[in-house]
């Protein structure tokens, strides 16, 4: 009998090959004779095992000829009569590498509600909504299986790496330390140290990048991890040690020498991090990138060196004029050397947009107003869903006082965006230098009601009150409020000065105006006036002086108030 069954259903599979061939041969244009052309009213009649084996042969040949409506077809076939998990993976990769991601997650969607405890199933459709950038969507996938299955691990492991990879170091923290110490194992301790070190718990992470490394020695990244956490803390020597450690094992790693030069950078041993260079890789893109760290920590001449032996690869190196430009700038300060290079950038540069930038910005600063402008014009064709070149033209046509342009261009803006906080502020200076101050003043009240903590917006109104002599007390409350959201900006600093000032209060106002005057922004020939009012205030006429004179050297608008106030000394 069962010879009988075997010998039967091999024929039958024997018939299923001759219908697949034919199928095949039809698709690939092959003529047959209207003599040999099977009869349209053929019915093929197999037993249910000859129809499974049918239905996943048609299943494998569709995946290979990339044949999607095939693909469908047979998975509707096989999830009624054979139904696997695996199925249901396979069909979705089928369709991810298609880039048909919708009909893949409507695929594994289908394979949970018949297999509503595989695992693999939730993992592979939150892996796959993640990398669409759908986090939330992927952890909702896992979360639901853990409400099924409470005591999995695994799913609690999975979650925990998940909000990892989002940054959300706290929630991950809190699903790694609910897995039972058994569990643990040199990855997860890994895992579970990077979410400790996102929520500043460095010790208790480096206690288990330690254990993880004695756990598995030739796994490098704990090693790694631990560096990082200990260059982060500032313990230089301690990350330097262990970064040398892992070169021993791993000499090749691009980014453990850029670390380690960075902490050797970060103490001073310039001529150690140059070392390191020789003894690292030789790629030029890699010393591309060390030079200008070098840059960063404003060891000029020694990036020079590094970057004159790349000059011969400028067509190779996109970037390389880039750095040639900002160390011109910088370290020169030569703007015609630093202008050629910049307008040397490829377009296939990742810094070309940075490029645009800064050519506009030096181009208005040597007053070439309608080249700046036509720079920016091009970075905002190149770039239209990027604000940073509009933003830019605008802030430059408020310096030129151009605030008619600034308005018109700032209200089409906001048309599609009408929420947006910082072209909303800009339309509200906009008013104010047009000379209508108190519909300026209306209008920032209401970015206030939209955005209550834009210490821009706060400065503007406190100080404008302060300047109309009016709710002094609520003036001080919103300027000490942006500074606390916006610290050591010198403008903002003075405006709490001024505030104190007007209200009588001198001592403060002298604490104000003097750490006003120590901060980045300070060359303002308001700040240096006001400087001069409130020393001769509490009797200082020597400081007083000294502010109106340094107040004149910065060109302001009515020089001759200010030289008035140094006459009557």
């Amino acid at each position: 009998m069962l010879q009988t069954q075997t010998s039967a259903l091999k024929k039958e599979v024997f018939y299923i090959s001759i219908l697949l061939l034919s199928v095949f041969l039809c698709a690939q244009g092959c003529v047959v004779s209207k003599k040999n052309t099977i009869k349209k009213d053929v019915a093929w009649e197999l037993s249910p095992e000859a129809e499974d084996i049918y239905s996943t042969l048609l299943f494998e040949q569709a995946i290979k000829s990339r044949d999607k409506n095939s693909v469908l077809e047979a998975l509707e076939i096989l999830k009624v009569k054979n139904p696997t998990p695996q199925l249901f993976i396979e069909s979705a990769i089928f369709f991810i590498f298609e880039k048909e991601h919708f009909v893949a997650r409507r695929i594994l969607e289908q394979g949970i509600q018949i297999f509503p405890d595989e695992f693999s199933l939730y993992l592979f459709l939150s892996e796959n909504l993640a990398e669409l950038g759908k986090i939330d969507d992927s952890l909702d996938v896992l979360q639901k299986y853990l409400q099924r299955n409470p005591n999995s691990n695994i799913a609690r492991q999975e979650i925990g790496v998940l909000f990892l990879k989002a940054s959300k170091y706290k929630e991950a923290e809190a699903f790694f330390k609910k897995l039972p110490s058994g569990y643990s194992s040199a990855f997860i301790r890994f895992c579970y140290a990077q979410a400790l070190a996102g929520v500043g718990k460095s010790k208790e992470a480096l206690k288990q990048l330690k254990i993880a490394s004695k756990e598995s020695p030739e796994f490098i990244e704990p090693w790694f991890e631990a560096g990082k956490v200990l260059e982060k803390t500032e313990k230089y020597k301690e990350a330097a040690t262990v970064y040398l450690d892992i070169l021993k094992k791993d000499p090749r790693n691009q980014d453990v020498w850029f670390h380690l030069i960075n902490t050797t950078l970060a103490i001073n041993r310039v001529k150690e991090a140059l070392m390191y260079v020789k003894k690292g890789p030789k790629e030029a893109s890699f010393h591309l990138t060390v030079a200008m760290l070098f840059f960063d920590y404003k060891f000029y001449e020694e990036s020079e060196v590094l970057l004159a032996p790349l000059r011969k690869k400028a067509a190779e190196l996109q970037d390389l004029n880039f750095f040639l430009a900002a160390l011109a700038y910088e370290h020169h300060k030569d703007i015609k050397e630093t202008l050629v290079f910049l307008e040397q950038v490829s377009r296939n540069s990742n810094f070309y947009k940075n490029s645009l930038l800064m050519r506009a910005q030096i181009l208005h600063s040597e007053e070439r107003l309608s080249e700046a402008l036509s720079v920016l014009h091009q970075g905002e064709d190149l770039y239209p869903s990027e604000s940073e070149f509009f933003l830019m033209e605008l802030h430059i046509l408020l310096v030129e006082k151009n605030y008619e342009t600034v308005l018109s261009r700032v209200s089409s803006f906001l048309e599609n965006s009408p929420n947006d906080q910082k072209f909303l502020f800009l339309k509200g200076i906009a008013l104010d230098g047009l000379g209508r101050r108190a519909e300026a003043l209306d209008f920032m009240e209401k970015i206030l009601s939209l955005h209550p903590n834009c210490p821009e917006v706060l400065n503007f109104i406190g100080y404008t009150l302060v300047e109309e002599k009016r709710d002094i007390d609520r003036a001080i409350e919103l300027i000490q409020q942006a500074n606390k959201l916006l610290p050591n900006k010198a403008y903002i600093k003075d405006s709490l000065a001024w505030a104190f000032f007007s209200k009588g209060e001198l001592k403060k106002a002298w604490e104000e105006i003097q750490q006003a005057i120590t901060l980045e922004g300070s060359e303002d020939c308001t700040i240096w006036d006001h400087y001069g009012d409130i020393a001769l205030m509490i009797g200082d006429k020597g400081a007083a002086r000294f502010g109106w004179e340094k107040a004149l050297e910065l060109q302001p608008q009515e020089p001759e108030k200010i030289r008035s106030k140094l006459d009557g000394l």
